[in-house]
């Protein structure tokens, strides 16, 4: 086959905006600590303390399992993205004051222009609307039955949840911290919108960010938000919104550690926490040899699929293995880096 290729080869790229504030951040505390196969991972426990010693109220508490069982934090960032006044009680009355059509609307996962008029019916509680937006939810695990919930939950009692788990988490575990965080994330953002002013490629940035995300452009995205986060670190939650990707991304070391030399970025002792396990380091001989399922990888080790887990999910944090369609695939660049890394860190 003979072509003539007379594309542009610098296609235009997407923008890139920032957002931040300390309801994303309970929002982004509220996922974290609801998720149990990520639990583990989490590199701020203490600031998590309140709620595995008990410390918390019964009100919370309760809150707290409603979101485990039907996964609402994704309400909570959904429907911050559509929130002007980003205080306590500026989300309170928005949530309040919202009719239960347009909230189910903008609790709904996002998909592409082809499902917005479904999701619009299924918000409105058409029940084949519902079914049909969920079947089409499947490509996450918890999308379907979260629809279903949004939908079909009463929506004084969907509301209260919302506002009683949000104000009760702000309270109790973020407002005596509100301080220092505040100045953390400000920072961050404040380096981030300088290193930005140094980059070429919108690409390269969000790369640079997000601890290696390759994200190219889309047709259908023109835009790119970043959103900083402490709760949730070392990971990156990825999400999407008509026109617009989200990254919540974690803020450095650096940020919260200011002027501190020997303080290393974050994913390197990340990284060598996660090789130094035998069982994780034969996963990534195996997976050096090239990309294996779960099936392959545990038949060849011998190894139950819930340890597997387990292991994989330190690999997946630390950005050493990464899985596409129940694959997964060895960082090689990643792993080549680590000795460069360790080295700067050193000799800096």
């Amino acid at each position: 086959m003979k072509i003539l290729d007379y594309s542009n080869p610098n296609r235009e790229s997407y923008t890139i905006s920032f957002h931040s504030s300390l309801l994303w951040e309970s929002a982004l505390g509220i996922a974290a600590i609801t998720h149990d196969k990520l639990r583990e991972t989490l590199t701020e426990e203490a600031f998590f303390s309140p709620v595995h010693t008990g410390e918390i109220s019964t009100k919370l508490a309760t809150e707290l399992k409603t979101v485990h069982a039907h996964n609402t934090w994704k309400a909570l960032l959904q429907l911050l993205h559509h929130l002007e006044d980003h205080s306590l009680p500026g989300f309170q009355r928005f949530i309040e004051t919202l009719d239960a059509t347009k909230l189910r609307h903008y609790c709904l996962p996002y998909l592409n222009k082809q499902w917005v008029a479904l999701m619009e019916q299924a918000a409105q509680g058409d029940a084949s609307s519902i079914e049909a937006y969920a079947d089409a939810c499947q490509h996450i695990a918890f999308f379907p039955e979260y629809v279903r919930y949004i939908c079909r939950t009463d929506i004084v009692v969907l509301k209260t949840h919302l506002i009683d788990v949000m104000t009760h988490w702000f309270d109790e575990i973020l407002s005596s911290n509100q301080n220092k965080l505040e100045k953390m994330i400000h920072r961050d953002l404040d380096t981030k919108r300088a290193k930005l002013k140094t980059f070429n490629r919108s690409e390269a940035f969000v790369e640079f960010v997000t601890d290696g995300i390759d994200y190219q452009p889309e047709p259908s995205v023109s835009n790119v938000l970043l959103i900083p986060h402490f709760s949730y670190r070392p990971w990156t939650i990825v999400a999407d919104l008509q026109n617009t990707k989200v990254f919540y991304y974690p803020i450095a070391n650096s940020s919260i550690h200011p002027g501190d030399p020997l303080v290393p970025d974050r994913m390197l002792p990340l990284a060598y926490k996660a090789l130094g396990d035998e069982a994780r380091l034969k996963m990534v001989k195996l997976l050096y040899q090239g990309p294996k399922s779960l099936q392959e990888i545990a038949a060849t080790l011998n190894m139950p699929k819930s340890t597997l887990h387990h292991h994989l999910t330190q690999l997946r944090s630390a950005r050493l293995v990464t899985s596409q369609s129940s694959t997964y695939s060895l960082n090689k660049q990643k792993l080549h880096e680590l000795g460069e890394a360790l080295t700067e860190y050193l000799s800096n």
